[in-house]
């Protein structure tokens, strides 16, 4: 089976780094690789859920004990390895928020979240908040303290292999032509905010993000946005396409009928807690973390 362009150039890399290696130590007279050319292939964007009824026709075909957990990442944007380190006196259901805080590295070893502006409140859904009721009348007797609020099937860490290959199952079955992964769910969080016109900085306090450019990343232009943005331009005075939109303006005639997304909308039930993002996405006073300074910065996901 031939490989791909892709793999042969991460390979002739690896190889190219090797040769390199040899040579300054001495190893090898000359780098053999030294001219071979590498094409630098650009970052691939992540795919998104485009709409949230595109997101619930997929969890249609997830396994049920795995919907909450997918539920409640597509909710709150949480970073894979924080939503598998959620704890039960992390989540204050009387108050609609959970706190985060905790996190688990890279080597699967407790840790605490990527930086300061993850480390905050984050208000719930209603969606996020049910799914997380439904955990904890399934595990009433255990559902507190330090307990992880999130296991899988066999009662072992949720981990981003098993849900990329559930959602990857969903989706094929769905009949989607993308493959989303749970990192993707974060990215379908921020557009659909987007496109339900919130602002980019609340998006940012959503995502937790410490740079804006960050951000902007994850904003993402499906077809349908681009027929729309491009239909907003009125053409010359003369034409009848000048007449219709400027209709369409007045609210004399319906928005253009080629783009479905002006028909989009956020979720009902996310808009009348937007205000509290703001009053609750503080960071969390500083704690002892029984840590040393090294370990202070450890990354997350």
């Amino acid at each position: 089976m031939p490989l791909s362009s892709s793999t042969v150039d991460t390979c002739l890399t690896v190889l190219k780094a090797c040769f390199a290696w040899a040579t300054k130590q001495k190893l090898m007279p000359s780098n053999p690789a030294e001219g071979a050319s590498v094409t630098v292939h650009g970052r691939r964007t992540p795919a998104w859920f485009r709409t949230e009824n595109v997101f619930w026709d997929a969890l249609a075909h997830v396994p049920e004990e795995l919907q909450d957990v997918l539920i409640v990442c597509a909710y709150t944007g949480l970073r894979i390895r924080e939503l598998a380190a959620l704890q039960w006196d992390d989540v204050q259901l009387l108050n609609h928020r959970i706190k985060i805080w905790h996190n688990f590295d890279p080597k699967g070893r407790p840790s605490t979240v990527k930086s300061e502006e993850s480390e905050t409140w984050m208000p719930l859904h209603p969606e996020a908040e049910a799914a997380i009721q439904r955990r904890k009348a399934a595990d009433r007797h255990q559902a507190a303290g330090t307990r992880l609020v999130f296991l899988g099937p066999r009662g072992g860490r949720i981990g981003s292999t098993l849900l990329n290959d559930t959602l990857a199952s969903a989706c094929r079955t769905a009949g989607l032509p993308y493959r989303v992964t749970a990192h993707g769910l974060r990215h379908s969080l921020a557009n659909w905010l987007k496109v339900a016109v919130v602002p980019n900085h609340d998006i940012q306090a959503v995502l937790r993000h410490t740079d804006y450019r960050t951000t902007a990343g994850y904003l993402h232009t499906d077809d349908d946005e681009k027929i729309q943005a491009i239909n907003r331009l009125q053409g010359r005075p003369d034409s009848p396409h000048h007449q219709d939109t400027a209709a369409a303006k007045t609210g004399t005639r319906p928005p253009c009928p080629f783009s479905t997304v002006s028909s989009i909308r956020i979720h009902e039930g996310l808009e009348p807690r937007l205000d509290l993002i703001r009053s609750h996405m503080r960071p969390i006073p500083p704690r002892s973390r029984g840590r040393g300074a090294a370990d202070e910065l450890v990354a997350g996901c």
